[in-house]
């Protein structure tokens, strides 16, 4: 049998891999986190920990070689690039591993040749059109060279173990380094590398063992300890920690504060249905079915393997899983699932052995079978050509607010993607950004490195005073305190201040209040609040427009119970915020007693929302009742009372209740209403006041 050209093998996968990433790239931000990896890959700013400084470095190196290419294609052609050659990778590991010999890896008994050849490509095509992992070769993230380097290591392994040569197996402990500087969730590999250093100790004897455990420190924490401190020393904009000394430092780069968490481990219905699904969505029905047959032919030919294959994938599935706060945890899963295109390589083999002289066709059709149904099934939720709704994101946020303005921001879309649009695309640089989780830093990481870098850059800032706050309000949340601290030492700034996360009214100074401001709260003096511009309320897109994609990120909330994670599309975030916007324009419609304005507003809110909002119910329960429109008012208000987050609003929704009940006549109900609304727990005084005296009112 002839075999073919050794370059076929990985140059098909590569190829179909990188035409696929070509026809669906695109030229803007994407969601969770993309935003922030091309500031940070423009300015060579300093990314969360672990920090990803080869990422960083590499990534660099190339849009700089690409310098004629767009800044934001040339870093998702870097993630292009890099899954192109995971998926030539693979391939080539499936096919060693048919032809191995090496005491581990061996799964046949004679060498299949061509055909080995045939399944390799077969592999490496199912893995290239995987939704996930498609999705990660198109944007700016680190997933895609992650997925390269554990897929070298997994070739390697396999080389190593055949060749039993001291330079393989060195090359296996830098790869095992580099794996965990790639992401840190390699570590979750811990437990498959251990099997396999144990199966190899006495041929590398301890010595040997000793020193490969440094080569593979060296390159775990090399490029970290080279490139963070000289990122650092640049003091770029984009710096997301600020580590001093060797013990923060090592600290910052191993990631562990996002594991010391409250409440971020955890068993949910939601994650661990998610397995099953991504999993399908990932190798659809041929992936399956050769996965489940290599299995089986490893539980009878090779327990070894098979134990070594479990040893990485399940724990690393489990702990994803588990991880409730990681939110792109699909991309977790395809790193975990990267050993099994070795069992689907020995199940493809096994199957195209069965079919005798017409192996090697069946192959071939199966291939082609997989990246039909996966290109028929992926391309149009895949595809970033035209995807602009993350950055319309960004700009709905940034795009509106005054001249010269103060605009502080909570969370990483909003941060991420309007710091974009700022650093990169150069829009707006007059805005003054605050990244709002970096406030008060003394509280957290013990130095208010951000406060002084913040102070540095726009020198008509003032100081916050943090400790008087916290005095103040010990109760309220640190996030909390430490914006409504900067909104109060910022109010005489002579800029305009505005903040995407409205704080209590009793925190801010009584001479300001906040005021709804499109997708945000503007800081406005007292007396001016009544005057809103409606100028605020224009968006790049409506609500209406936005077509939300596959679920597969998660809305993470935190309720008496702990951390609450929900499954959610991206594109319901921009839809939330628009929402979120119009529900704000429907409260001055409202409060301006326009009713019917505030009816037709309320109503597209809740048409396009997932759950019930109290508000929301509050607000056009209120309208209804305000236009006599009781019949509609009645089941609003009583539904509103149930479910009102606010003591006032119930209280409210009671004696509108208790008036409707009195123009029916019912008297007794009515006082039952209006006793009831007056003994809401939390109400203040001054509300309950308030009440008495319409009460008595005729």
């Amino acid at each position: 049998m002839i075999r073919m050209k050794p370059w076929i093998v990985p140059g098909i996968p590569f190829v179909l891999s990188l035409s696929l990433s070509l026809a669906t790239v695109g030229s803007h931000p994407y969601w969770q986190d993309s935003g922030l990896y091309l500031t940070a890959v423009r300015e060579l700013g300093v990314l969360y920990p672990p920090g990803f400084g080869l990422y960083l470095v590499l990534c660099k190196a190339w849009t700089l070689a690409l310098f004629f290419v767009d800044f934001t294609v040339a870093v998702h052609l870097f993630s292009s690039i890099c899954a192109a050659a995971a998926a030539g990778t693979m391939a080539i590991a499936v096919r060693d591993l048919l032809r191995s010999r090496g005491k581990f890896f061996r799964v046949l008994d004679q060498d299949p040749e061509s055909l080995a050849d045939a399944v390799a490509v077969l592999c490496g095509v199912i893995l290239a059109c995987g939704y996930t992992f498609w999705a990660a070769a198109i944007y700016a993230k680190g997933y895609a060279l992650y997925y390269l380097v554990l897929s070298l290591l997994i070739w390697r392994m396999i080389r190593a173990d055949e060749t039993g040569a001291a330079k393989d197996f060195t090359i296996v402990a830098a790869l095992i380094g580099l794996a965990w500087q790639c992401h840190p969730s390699a570590t979750l590999t811990g437990a498959a590398l251990v099997a396999f250093v144990a199966v190899n100790a006495r041929a590398l004897g301890p010595k040997g063992v000793a020193g490969r455990v440094l080569v593979a420190a060296a390159c775990a924490l090399g490029p970290s300890l080279l490139v963070l401190p000289a990122l650092m020393a640049r003091d770029p904009w984009l710096r997301m920690g600020h580590p001093e000394g060797l013990g923060e430092f090592l600290t910052y780069v191993s990631g562990r504060r996002f594991i010391n968490i409250a409440g971020v481990f955890g068993l949910d219905g939601s994650r661990l249905a998610s397995f099953s699904r991504y999993l399908w969505e990932e190798m659809l029905g041929v992936g399956w079915l050769l996965v489940v047959a290599g299995l089986v032919v490893l539980a009878r030919s090779n327990r070894k393997l098979l134990l070594g294959i479990l040893l990485w994938v399940v724990p690393y599935a489990g702990v994803t899983i588990l991880y409730k706060i990681e939110g792109q945890h699909d991309c977790w899963f395809v790193a975990s699932w990267l050993p099994l295109s070795l069992a689907a390589g020995v199940g493809a083999c096994r199957l195209a052995q069965t079919a005798g002289p017409r192996g090697r066709a069946v192959v071939a059709v199966a291939g082609l079978a997989a990246a039909g149904w996966a290109i028929a099934a992926n391309f149009s939720d895949v595809s970033q050509r035209q995807y602009v709704l993350a950055e319309q994101f960004g700009r709905t946020i940034l795009g509106n607010v005054d001249p010269d303005a103060v605009l502080v921001l909570s969370g990483d879309d909003p941060n991420a993607l309007v710091g974009y649009l700022q650093r990169v695309k150069g829009e707006r640089p007059d805005v003054a950004l605050v990244t709002a989780s970096y406030l008060n830093g003394r509280s957290s990481a013990g130095r208010a490195w951000y406060d002084e870098a913040l102070l540095r850059r726009h020198p008509f800032l003032k100081p916050p005073d943090y400790d008087e706050a916290s005095r103040r309000f010990p109760r309220a949340e640190v996030s909390e305190v430490a914006v409504a601290a900067f909104i109060n030492a910022n109010a005489d700034s002579g800029r305009p201040l505005f903040t995407d996360r409205p704080v209590p009214p009793p925190m801010i100074r009584p001479d300001r209040v906040l005021v709804p401001a499109g997708a945000l709260w503007k800081l406005m003096p007292a007396s001016a609040a009544t005057t809103v511009d409606t100028g605020y309320w224009k968006f790049p897109v409506e609500p209406e427009q936005v077509r939300p994609r596959r679920v597969r990120g998660q809305f993470i909330s935190y309720s008496p119970q702990g951390l609450v994670v929900k499954p959610q599309a991206y594109e319901r975030r921009l839809i939330s915020l628009l929402l979120r916007a119009r529900l704000s324009l429907a409260t001055i419609r409202f409060e301006r007693r326009e009713y019917e304005a505030a009816i037709g507003l309320l109503r597209s809110v809740s048409a396009l929302s997932e759950e019930p909002n109290p508000q929301l119910i509050h607000l056009l329960g209120s309208a209804h009742y305000a236009l006599g429109q009781f019949e509609s008012a009645e089941p609003l208000l009583r539904s509103a009372a149930e479910t009102a987050s606010r003591p006032e609003w119930r209280a409210t929704d009671l004696i509108y209740l208790g008036r409707i009940a009195l123009k029916r006549r019912n008297e007794a109900e009515a006082q039952r209403l209006f006793q009831q609304a007056l003994s809401v727990p939390g109400l203040s005084d001054a509300h309950r006041a308030e009440l008495q005296r319409q009460l008595r009112s005729p």
